[in-house]
């Protein structure tokens, strides 16, 4: 047989890079959101002010207890806005996609098994989730159709002086 006799090293190499650069991008990205989201939130809603079943998030999403992710994944969806143009909402198909990263972040980090968009113990989170991507596909969020303009002036000219050296009628 002639094996090959692999380092533990070399084993965690190799398993590191069957994650695409994208995915790892990507995934960076939705925790970072997460962890800002969390930042903002905790520093705009005071204990004694709200009137909330909890009033504190951890910036940890691994921390956060299921009963209590669940809670706060519903609230995450409903509540995250863009950081460059603040104010402005996440078009429906990048909020599944950060969902997928904090859910793709949590089964690497002890979680193998966890599936928040079907688990029953998540259906807060499922519905407030399917209730803002509703809303923000029935408001045209992210749904900018890229479309040419009518040709004018001196370009339309040019054209028409292509279709007519052409022959084309």
């Amino acid at each position: 047989r002639n094996i090959a006799v692999v380092c533990d090293n070399e084993v965690e190499k190799r398993r590191e890079s069957r994650i695409p650069a994208n995915t790892k991008v990507n995934t960076s990205w939705a925790v970072r959101c997460w962890e800002e989201w969390t930042v903002e939130r905790n520093v705009k809603v005071k204990k004694n002010s709200s009137k909330e079943k909890y009033y504190k998030v951890n910036s940890d999403i691994k921390k956060v207890a299921n009963e209590h992710r669940d809670y706060w994944l519903g609230k995450f969806v409903l509540e995250i806005r863009k950081k460059k143009e603040p104010g402005s909402v996440y078009p429906p198909n990048t909020l599944y996609q950060m969902c997928c990263g904090l859910q793709r972040f949590l089964r690497d980090n002890g979680r193998p098994g966890l599936n928040v968009f079907e688990e029953p113990t998540f259906k807060h989170f499922q519905d407030s989730l399917d209730a803002e991507m509703k809303r923000l596909t029935n408001i045209g969020a992210g749904s900018t159709v890229k479309q040419a303009g009518p040709l004018r002036g001196s370009r339309a000219k040019a054209l028409e002086f292509r279709i007519i050296r052409r022959g084309i009628t």
